[in-house]
């Protein structure tokens, strides 16, 4: 047990820095930290919306395969829901 005491005081005094620390910072510190934070947030989350130019580690034939195989299944999709391959809907009005 002896051999904690001394991991114990060490813990001791690093919380004891730690809220010194924190007793030394202003309110428009904390502030500004948090205000930080969250644009960090906000970027990270901007970043990895709406990406066209992900980089999936395809080669560009298996992009151009990938992208067929899409168009043939929105293709059949539309076909069997009523409407054209343009899209279109094959009823007249």
């Amino acid at each position: 047990m002896k051999g904690f005491e001394n991991d114990i005081k060490k813990i001791e005094e690093l919380s004891k820095n730690n809220i010194k620390h924190l007793e030394e910072l202003s309110e428009n510190d904390i502030k500004q930290e948090l205000s930080d934070n969250d644009n960090r947030e906000r970027a990270q989350a901007r970043s990895g919306k709406g990406s066209k130019n992900k980089d999936d580690s395809l080669t560009p034939e298996q992009c151009h395969k990938r992208d067929a195989k899409a168009l043939q299944e929105k293709t059949a999709k539309k076909v069997v829901s009523g409407g054209d391959a343009e899209g279109k809907s094959s009823t007249k009005k």
